[in-house]
């Protein structure tokens, strides 16, 4: 599970960023919706 190993996570979608978040201030929806929709969270950097 990325969310117990590491600080910080980013996304990237079809060879884009969506973005980079601190894995402790969002959810795995909100990681999920990264991955699958190239949703930004508004705390994602």
């Amino acid at each position: 599970n990325v969310m117990k190993l590491c600080d910080r996570a980013s996304v990237m979608k079809n060879g884009q960023l969506v973005g980079t978040v601190d894995v402790d201030k969002v959810t795995d929806e909100d990681i999920l919706g990264m991955i699958i929709l190239g949703k930004k969270p508004a705390l994602a950097a």
